[in-house]
């Protein structure tokens, strides 16, 4: 008695309901993707230019462009939705015995589901873009050579009258203990917070203009920074600096000193990069160029957003952005002049698109 009970609680939805639902989750993800558009239309166009470009300049052998998409798929497709529908089931399920079945029905609504399945759209295609990118940032250095190295460190050592920056910090903050823990932030946990939110805008509604802006700015950047001005200015940096100019005491101090912690994975890292450049094969995170940062440049572009979401926030994402900053000098990875390129032309990307977004929008 009490099985047929049970059973009789499991309600079976009709063939007409089941159409019906799928017919509203088809119109909610069509809804979704014309919402995400601009940022779709941006990675497509850049991945065909790119194609283009390597085709003239003979650069598409040897390329791998799906290198990030069959490395970060399962990541993709299977753990970050995992993450996120069991944040979203808990955060329901806290809300207590008779909210509960309210707020899971409204986190697994068709919109809801159908927006994570456009973040899947967008992710897979920002795997593919980054493939992309990675295959123009190497065949820069293979074409060009760097050759602004010179003239940015000189730039940098007159901003900071007539001293290296590297060498203000070493003199005064320095340990291997700090090594550790920059070291740590630089080459690991800035890579998760980075791409974690750009997966949770990404899986977020498309129908918030905030969300299509952000997502819009991040593309802008690896397109406007990390592609034509390193294009324009390939540099380096002190990593490699000896390297490329043949006077290898201006860093070599530096290098010396960081290379002290044996474990080291900024030296490490440096080591993959140059041995990747020197074979010329391209493979997970090559392509050398110092100017600009795009470490700074896209912890900068939360910066910006932090502020728009709440003011305390903002200045806590500042700070961070600054760490970023120095780290990259301290490290070696970067110029101080990258940097600060960097965040000036984040901040005409991110006013820009605001600007041109709200006009768009009516």
């Amino acid at each position: 008695m009490m099985l047929q009970n049970k059973a009789q609680m499991i309600y079976m939805p009709t063939r007409e309901e089941f159409g019906v639902q799928i017919f509203e989750f088809r119109e909610h993800f069509l809804f979704s993707i014309s919402k995400t558009k601009p940022v779709i239309m941006l990675m497509l166009a850049y991945w065909g230019i790119g194609f283009v470009y390597l085709g003239y300049f003979e650069k598409l052998a040897g390329q791998h462009f799906f290198i990030y998409l069959e490395t970060l798929l399962p990541l993709v497709v299977v753990v970050l939705p995992t993450f996120f529908i069991f944040s979203a089931t808990l955060g329901a399920v806290r809300r207590g015995k008779h909210r509960s079945r309210w707020a899971l029905k409204r986190t697994f609504s068709n919109q809801n589901i159908a927006n994570f399945f456009v973040g899947v759209v967008l992710m897979i295609l920002l795997c593919m873009f980054m493939g992309m990118y990675t295959a123009i940032k190497t065949s820069f250095a293979d074409l060009q050579g760097f050759q602004h190295d010179i003239w940015q460190a000189d730039l940098d050592k007159l901003l900071f009258f007539g001293g290296d920056p590297w060498r203000i910090m070493f003199d005064s903050i320095h340990s291997i203990a700090l090594q550790k823990f920059v070291e740590i932030n630089y080459n690991m946990y800035w890579h998760i917070q980075v791409f974690a939110i750009i997966a949770l805008a990404a899986y977020a509604d498309s129908r918030s203009e905030m969300k299509v802006r952000y997502l819009a700015s991040i593309v802008w950047v690896w397109v406007i920074v990390g592609t034509i001005f390193a294009g324009l200015f390939i540099s380096a940096g002190p990593a490699f600096y000896g390297l490329v100019t043949g006077d290898e005491m201006r860093f070599g101090e530096q290098l010396a000193i960081l290379a002290q912690h044996e474990q080291s994975s900024a030296i490490r890292y440096q080591a993959y990069l140059w041995s990747a450049y020197a074979s010329t094969t391209p493979s997970l995170g090559t392509g050398i160029s110092a100017f600009p940062s795009m470490h700074v440049s896209l912890v900068c572009m939360n910066v910006f957003f932090a502020f728009e979401i709440n003011r305390k926030l903002g200045f806590i994402a500042l700070i961070y952005a600054l760490f970023v900053w120095v780290s990259s000098v301290y490290l070696a990875w970067h110029y101080a002049i990258d940097g600060l390129a960097g965040a000036l032309l984040v901040a005409v990307i991110y006013y820009s698109t605001r600007r041109f977004m709200k006009k768009a929008s009516g």
